[in-house]
């Protein structure tokens, strides 16, 4: 490659300029060691057509003929070179692939590091660490429209697995999280969430439950309906697990104007094994306990298909 004008008028003599040249169609068609000496032409686009040897070709560039073969004079703002030395020094560089192959840069072992405009696209491959060391340095990422920000190392790490704003999320670990705002943890009645002591949170309809274990003196509440109510079939609400003081009411959906009749309130205490319930019960609705089953029973009527509401105040006593 020749670098400068009077390199090459000092090399093969006066020029002729012969017009543009478009290295990526070959128009007008050049050839390997095929023209007169000192023609030259310009690129005016990009291509990787083969001059004897010479494959880089960037808008710009000139392609020379010596007499003997065609050369390339580096032109305009873009860099066109397998290896740029770090010597290299360009005012307002612009690094553009001559082909659909996109861009690689490499370090000096050959590894890739950086690949970007594959397929004429405009991802960006990052294969290395990227260390910001700054005292304010920070990376922001904002994508519009559908685009998504995935973090997902392979490797254990202080960040595992977690994926922010895509459809499939994986397993993550924080040491310490903080939020502000407001923050939603899952959107769907499968998605968990992992506290401390074995503890689960789960996203049901909408609704947290908590159904692993607590620690003493801890409480939590839930609630939810019977479905529907046959007369005198008792229908388990809830079920007692550890031990614990369960404070439970219920009422009957379509009798919330009478609760004299369709409301009932209950007490249980639960050892881990067995329990009792003492219990203040409507005329036409009873809360019974039938091992560690707290269960509603509408006593008289036709079924009731709305079912009955309730809902429970748990208190780990141990």
């Amino acid at each position: 490659m020749l670098k400068t004008v009077s390199s090459i008028v000092n090399a093969i003599g006066a020029l002729n300029y012969k017009g543009t040249w478009n290295a990526s169609t070959n128009t007008p068609a050049l050839a390997s060691g095929v023209g007169t000496k000192g023609d030259y032409y310009v690129v005016s686009v990009a291509g990787a057509t083969n001059l004897d040897g010479e494959t880089l070709w960037g808008v710009g560039d000139w392609a020379v003929f010596n007499g003997a073969v065609w050369q390339r004079l580096e032109g305009g703002s873009t860099i066109n070179a397998t290896t740029v030395s770090a010597s290299t020094s360009v005012t307002t560089p612009i690094v553009q692939s001559s082909t659909s192959a996109g861009t690689t840069l490499k370090n000096a072992s050959g590894t890739t590091c950086i690949q970007y405009g594959a397929g004429g696209g405009t991802n960006v491959t990052i294969e290395a660490a990227i260390n910001m060391n700054g005292a304010n340095a920070h990376i922001e990422m904002s994508p519009t429209g559908t685009g998504h920000v995935t973090i997902k190392p392979t490797a254990v790490g202080d960040m595992d697995n977690m994926i922010i704003g895509a459809t499939t999320p994986l397993a993550g670990t924080f040491t310490s999280l903080t939020s502000k705002g407001n923050t939603i943890l899952g959107n769907a009645s499968t998605d968990t969430l992992n506290v401390g002591n074995g503890g689960l949170i789960k996203d049901a309809s909408g609704n947290l439950t908590l159904v692993g274990n607590m620690k003493a003196g801890q409480y939590y509440t839930d609630k939810g309906n019977s479905g529907s109510l046959a007369n005198s079939t008792a229908t388990t609400i809830y079920t007692v697990s550890g031990v614990c003081v369960v404070t439970v009411g219920a009422f009957l959906e379509a009798g919330q104007g009478s609760p004299s009749l369709y409301a009932a309130t209950a007490t249980v205490i639960y050892d881990g094994v067995a329990g009792r319930i003492v219990s203040n019960n409507g005329a036409l609705l009873t809360l019974t306990l039938s091992g560690a089953n707290i269960q509603v029973t509408q006593t008289s009527g036709s079924t009731q298909a709305t079912g009955a509401a309730w809902s429970v105040l748990v208190q780990k006593m141990q």
